[in-house]
């Protein structure tokens, strides 16, 4: 039996972009397989790709009729069709049952289930366009594959979508359909010759090797750009067919050709390299015969260590004729292989045995020719870049600059002999990190990370930074360095030392001009939960985090005028252990780890992952009372998750939910009339059967929470409000007693009145109704659950579920509970809003106290309290997994 993975809710990640104008971006797919199903494996059509199906839109495309539409179509079908040395070519097409048009468009793309059709959609006014790009994208169309079999990794169901209001003629039509059809057949873009027309040069960089033709008929066919009819992209060159030959390759195409493979590496000879285009070209024909790859482009998983990361493979190369094979930097298009920019070193030739990474020995400008043998592949061809000076770096605004150890270094649990200077004032492990506009929430969810002070830096403007690779570690110093924010002359000084050894990191302060930034360390994406606390780093010199299972970021986010590091030194010891999760094994449904309700994962000083992802399911058991209506959710994870519900004595499985929850995450929302004995599963969502079945992959961390309620649905969506009495008390409040109290969709209480007001602040909250807020914030109910509990005579409990922001997914989980004494209580699980209010007034003009910090103390009393988290400052709220209680 077949598993299907739907990729509906993802898919822009995979849609191909050609663009009208050449120096726009592009792509969104890099050269090689489009989608990988696993390491090494892409996804392909069944059966060598012979009969591919396709229904195409009965309706006109701009300026072609529907016929002439249909005929150009047919053409680049037969262009590709024609291909001697690949088996793929579609079935004859059929005919979708209405026009397509931006009403009815989503029936037959991006699709919740399979529906048997790969829709060829011609969008003859661009307003779907419009709807999914924006108005005036000018992308002229879009293709890629919808639904595969895991199991076989094949490909399903595809599309392909032509925007018709930007297409000039037949002409046009016809090379982007040739294009586009190529992705559709998961062919992803290749860059050989298109960037000569952006002003690269034919060789590495600063030389013209070969001398330059004329370039009209000489752009690979999966270029990223279009540069017009003239490009003649409608015949697929020798780049189009070795990609298309090596997904359906016939026997004379394995017998009859060569390959070339190897690996990039970085200037200490041993770090691999993601991101690398690799161009071979034939010394008789350097740009008719003239073959592509870009390293990595075999695998989605770029981690340190993964199989495929820094390999390249050339194929479709004329046996036995000599092949110039060189590194080049991709200057256009974004890629689902992300680019390496700015490439480590200067560009360069293979250079056979002299190849080295010594400059003194390696002459870049000079390459061994490769003549690869019929039906086989020249393997071990691996390029290293020649090694970069130490010392100052030429670092811009919002730059990176990747730099390589002649050691590793230790840092949460992984060692690398690699990492990123990024210049607004912090490190990273596994990926650069230019961003100038730092937030806790992109700490916790970006890559590994030691922000000494994170902040929007210019080096470019002043002060330098440097670094230097000493025997016992890394010493990097942010000399001078100007804020952007700064007034002239305002500068930074600090130095980040890393021991090489234990990761010890010791941050030293001179000068500091910035009154914000975030400062501490972070094990990025696949090792936070989501919801670490800041602390003051200041007073405690740092926070020792070695041996401590659980903690993965120690952190302070500084805001305006409290940035006290000038003169200050901190030292933080990142962990040198590997994580462990506490809860293993329970692997199988009897040997589920028992849980009480409610439950969360990284509470409690626990840690949950799935290590390695794909093979590794987890199990939980608890029991639910009579009508208990349980959510269970993943609420944090960087992975696919998939979340399955059994009964716990009997084994059988009761439900499954795989992307449910915040984008790939899981949901599931239940209840039964009787006590149950339950077990909940979390595993991957390529692991239906909960066995340990997916692609197996680099691991990660996930936080789990489960929680039971009780209480009757109140019917709440977005903006609105649902009176509801209280159970044979009044509730004291505001000088009044109350018999019922409205329930606001968007987390607050009103009395006397509802409230639909979606823009929380102080000034409503003092100026209008009554209002008690747990959590005041431009919800959309619709997608959650609101509980009202009556508790005996005495309370009235008030349960948010799962309820994202408006236009969002992520879950909040928030209760209010109001006793007859007139004393308030409020609770959150996790929660995940932009910014929010939390606290309570009389409204109808009240004074202003001011706002409260919350977090302080648990218990408030007075006649206005509340707290405001302003959007961008509302990843500082800090109530979450805590309670409060209020006496007005």
């Amino acid at each position: 039996m077949k598993t299907s993975l739907s990729q509906r809710r993802i898919y822009i990640r995979f849609l191909s972009l050609v663009l009208v104008a050449a120096s726009s971006t592009a792509s969104l797919f890099a050269g090689g397989p489009l989608q990988n199903c696993r390491p090494g494996e892409p996804y392909r059509w069944p059966d060598g790709g012979r009969q591919i199906p396709i229904a195409v839109d009965p309706g006109p495309l701009g300026p072609l009729s529907n016929s002439e539409a249909r005929s150009q179509l047919q053409t680049a079908l037969d262009t590709w069709g024609a291909v001697p040395s690949a088996t793929s070519f579609f079935a004859v097409p059929d005919e979708l049952p209405e026009d397509i048009t931006v009403d009815n468009f989503a029936t037959y793309f991006g699709t919740a289930a399979q529906d048997g059709i790969s829709p060829v959609i011609f969008d003859d006014t661009g307003e779907i366009f419009d709807q999914l790009f924006g108005e005036g994208s000018g992308i002229l169309g879009f293709a890629g594959s919808e639904w595969f079999s895991l199991a076989d990794c094949e490909i399903l169901e595809g599309f392909a979508i032509f925007n018709g209001r930007a297409l000039a003629d037949g002409d046009e039509a016809l090379d982007i359909m040739v294009h586009e059809m190529g992705h559709f057949q998961n062919l992803a873009h290749t860059v050989v010759n298109g960037q000569l027309v952006l002003g690269d040069t034919s060789g590495p960089s600063q030389v013209d090797v070969f001398p330059v033709p004329p370039l009209g008929g000489t752009i690979e066919t999966m270029y990223p750009l279009y540069f017009g009819p003239v490009a003649g992209i409608a015949s697929p060159h020798r780049d189009d067919v070795a990609s298309l030959s090596t997904l359906y390759p016939t026997a004379d195409f394995l017998a009859g050709s060569g390959a070339i493979s190897g690996r990039v590496q970085g200037p200490n000879g041993t770090t691999p390299l993601t991101g690398v285009n690799v161009i071979a070209r034939n010394l008789e024909d350097p740009f008719g015969d003239a073959v592509s790859a870009i390293s990595s482009d075999a695998t989605d998983d770029f981690s340190p260590g993964a199989p495929e990361v820094g390999k390249y493979r050339l194929t479709g190369l004329t046996a036995g004729a000599d092949y110039a094979l060189f590194v080049d930097e991709l200057i256009a298009g974004t890629f689902s292989t992300p680019p390496l920019s700015p490439l480590p070193g200067l560009e360069e030739f293979y250079n056979g045995d002299a190849e080295s990474t010594d400059d003194a020995t390696d002459d870049r400008f000079e390459f061994t020719p490769l003549a690869p043998p019929p039906g086989a592949t020249l393997e071990g061809v691996d390029i290293a870049f020649n090694a970069q000076p130490v010392g100052t770096l030429d670092l811009g605004d919002d730059a990176s600059r990747q730099i390589f150890l002649p050691y590793e270094v230790p840092f949460c649990g992984e060692r690398y002999d690699s990492l990123w200077i990024n210049s607004n004032g912090n490190l990273t492990f596994e990926r650069a990190s230019p961003d100038g506009s730092p937030s806790v929430v992109e700490l916790l969810a970006g890559p590994p990370r030691i922000a000494a002070l994170w902040t929007d830096l210019n080096p470019s403007a002043g002060g330098a930074v440097t670094w230097e690779a000493e025997t016992h570690g890394l010493r990097v110093r942010y000399h001078q360095v100007p804020a952007d924010s700064s007034e002239a002359g305002a500068q930074n000084s600090f130095e980040i030392w890393l021991d090489r050894w234990l990761g010890a990191t010791v941050l030293t302060y001179g000068d500091i001009a910035a009154s914000d930034g975030i400062v501490g360390a972070s094990c990025g994406e696949r090792r936070t939960s989501g919801f670490e606390r800041e602390s003051n780093l200041r007073r405690h010199g740092g926070l020792n985090l070695n041996g401590l299972w659980w903690e993965a970021a120690t952190f302070e986010n500084f805001e305006t005028a409290d940035n006290d590091l000038a003169g200050s030194t901190l030292k933080i010891l990142p962990r040198f252990a590997p994580f462990r999760d506490r809860f293993e094994i329970n692997d199988r449904l009897n040997r589920a780890q028992p849980v009480h309700l409610p439950f969360a994962s990284d509470r409690s000083f626990s840690y949950t992952d799935l290590a390695p992802a794909g093979e590794d399911v987890d199990f939980f058991r608890f029991r639910t009372r009579p009508d208990d209506i349980v959510a269970a959710e993943v609420v944090r994870s960087s992975l696919d998750t998939r979340l399955g519900l059994f009964d716990a004595d009997t084994g059988e499985r009761l439900f499954q939910d795989d992307d449910g929850g915040d984008g790939q995450l899981s949901r599931l929302l239940f209840s039964f009339p009787t006590a149950r004995h339950l077990a909940l599963a979390v595993t991957t969502g390529d692991d239906p059967a909960f066995e340990g079945q997916g692609v197996p992959r680099r691991g990660a961390r996930y936080t789990l929470q489960i929680a039971a309620y009780r209480g009757d649905p109140i019917a709440a969506g977005d903006d609105t409000s649902t009176e509801v009495p209280f159970p044979a008390f009044s509730f004291p409040f505001a000088g009044n007693s109350w018999d019922s109290v409205f329930v606001n969709s968007n987390g607050n209480l009103t009395f006397g009145e509802g409230s639909s007001r979606r823009n929380e602040g102080a000034t409503e909250l003092l100026t209008g109704p009554p209002r008690i807020a747990p959590l005041w914030d431009d919800f959309d109910a619709r997608s959650g659950l609101v509980l009202a509990e009556p508790v005996g005579h005495h309370a009235l409990r008030i349960h948010f579920l799962s309820v994202p922001e408006f236009a969002s997914r992520e879950p909040n989980y928030f209760t209010i509970e109001l006793r007859r004494s007139g004393r308030i209580a409020m609770a959150w699980l996790a929660t995940a809003r932009r910014d929010a209010l939390v606290g309570f007034s009389p409204g109808g003009g009240a004074p202003d106290p001011g706002t409260t910090n919350l977090s302080r103390r648990r218990f408030h009393r007075g006649e206005t309290v509340y707290e405001v988290f302003p959007r961008g400052e509302g990843e500082d709220f800090d109530l979450f997994y805590s309670w409060r209680v209020f006496r007005p």
